[in-house]
């Protein structure tokens, strides 16, 4: 597993890991897809569901509302006599 790719991609529900440079155990895998299709399709679903989560027409709005909510002036605190 190659950098932050395990943070985004969960075994078995959006794809398939296998540890870097073990080209057997992606062969396996890859083969274990072509036997069973259905798997294949469940991960692919899965996986364009979750990037659709991603896309502008969604995180806009939230980028927009954090960009708002950060960038309203705050109260400056009276200092206090010491």
């Amino acid at each position: 597993m190659a950098g932050g790719v395990p943070a985004i991609l969960t075994d078995g529900l959006h794809g398939l890991l296998v540890p870097c440079g073990d080209f057997e155990a992606a062969a396996q895998k890859m083969l274990g897809l072509l036997d069973d299709p259905a798997l294949a399709r469940r991960l692919a679903d899965a996986a364009r569901e979750t990037c659709g989560r991603y896309e502008w027409q969604s995180v806009r709005t939230l980028w927009i509302s954090l960009y708002r909510r950060i960038s309203r002036p705050r109260a400056i605190p009276e200092a206090t006599a010491a």
